[in-house]
């Protein structure tokens, strides 16, 4: 029983107020992202305290709705993500080489493909590393095969000159993006997030784990770290073999682009993952994508 019980808690026109008040911050939060949902959950539990022993097991039952309106949404976010995850086939000088994951963006009027550039080095299975002033003699054609359904296949043309493009290293993963312009219009696509994630928000990586069912493409994460040159995440499932992701998106519960994936590693037994952040993938759409290959 809770001991801060107080002759409010006998009083009903209060207890109506408070409940009144509660849901119609609901409503107003009914599409929010998860972290908004369970931080006005969290706000009632407090409030319970309160108000007394005797509510909060009512506002535990108002709790649970909540966090199952969050497994709800990661169903629908699968739905909506459908057919937006690829893996490429780079039709270069060195022949065709296959690696990492790529997802389609739509930005303004056009849609792209958008990748890790450090699948162009050893790491892609090409002889060396290629920097981004040679991209564009390296690869002529990207071929695009969704990982849900066979029959979606897609195709781009050169890649988008990115002054500065680069492999990660141990100090950024912001120039580690390679961009390229869709030949068709596609069914389905990925949007970029307007704000940034929080730490402490779920994330969902996006691609294909080889370790794990072909049909579960959504692998879920909390973040940890976001700044201008990062964006790390702690996985739930830390058995994830991240080999073939590099390049696969970052996902918030809406369904947005937060993040490219570019590597991950394990730590004290926990696994994360390491991308270049969205306020990079902004920055750079709007400096290159409207320009001409």
């Amino acid at each position: 029983m809770c001991k801060h019980i107080t002759s409010s808690c006998r009083r009903p026109q209060k207890l109506l107020t408070f409940f009144v008040r509660f849901l119609l911050k609901l409503w107003r939060k009914k599409n929010a992202p998860l972290l908004g949902r369970l931080s006005l959950a969290l706000e009632l539990i407090q409030e319970c305290t309160e108000i007394g022993g005797k509510v909060f097991r009512k506002l535990l039952f108002i709790f649970g709705l909540s966090t199952s309106a969050f497994f709800v949404n990661a169903s629908e976010l699968k739905e909506e993500a459908l057919k937006s995850v690829f893996n490429p086939s780079f039709v270069s000088t060195e022949g065709e080489q296959k690696a990492g994951t790529a997802f389609v963006v739509k930005y303004k009027e056009h849609s792209y493909a958008v990748t890790a550039h450090h699948l162009f080095s050893e790491a892609g299975g090409f002889s060396r590393e290629y920097n981004w002033k040679e991209l564009q003699g390296l690869v002529s054609e990207v071929s695009l095969q969704s990982l849900s359904d066979e029959k979606t296949k897609y195709s781009t043309g050169k890649a988008i000159k990115i002054k500065g493009a680069k492999s990660v290293s141990n100090w950024t993963g912001k120039n580690d993006i390679a961009i390229f312009k869709l030949d068709q219009k596609p069914a389905n696509y990925l949007t970029l997030a307007l704000s940034p994630p929080k730490i402490g928000e779920t994330v969902w990586l996006y691609g294909l784990v080889y370790n794990r069912p072909p049909e579960l493409l959504l692998h879920k994460a909390v973040v940890v770290e976001y700044d201008k040159n990062w964006i790390s995440y702690q996985f739930a499932d830390s058995g994830l073999i991240l080999n073939g992701t590099s390049g696969a998106a970052i996902l918030n519960s809406g369904g947005e682009v937060v993040g490219i994936n570019l590597s991950g590693g394990e730590q004290g037994g926990k696994l994360y993952g390491y991308g270049n952040p969205l306020v990079s993938m902004q920055s750079i759409f709007k400096k290159y994508v409207q320009l001409k290959p």
